[in-house]
């Protein structure tokens, strides 16, 4: 994986110049790509946003193969959080 480039500018405001960014998209944005554009070279990833509506009618579900604490959707069965 190559540097990531120094994201301070000489003016002390945060440059993003040479950075490879991906941007949340529509129903392509799962951890899974993520972190397989990260493996491929992307500096920075974001995550999609998560609509409270959508988080506050998830279920809270351990998932015990990973040691963490998952937020599923119900109605889709797909991970919220």
């Amino acid at each position: 994986m190559a540097p990531v480039p120094d994201a301070a500018a000489s003016d002390g405001r945060l440059s993003f110049d040479g950075v490879e960014v991906l941007a949340p998209m529509v129903r392509a944005s799962t951890l899974a790509l993520r972190l397989e554009c990260l493996r491929y070279g992307a500096d920075l990833v974001f995550g999609e946003e998560i609509i409270d509506k959508k988080l506050l009618g998830a279920v809270r579900v351990e998932n015990v193969a990973f040691g963490s604490v998952d937020f599923v959707s119900p109605n889709e069965k797909v991970l919220i959080f």
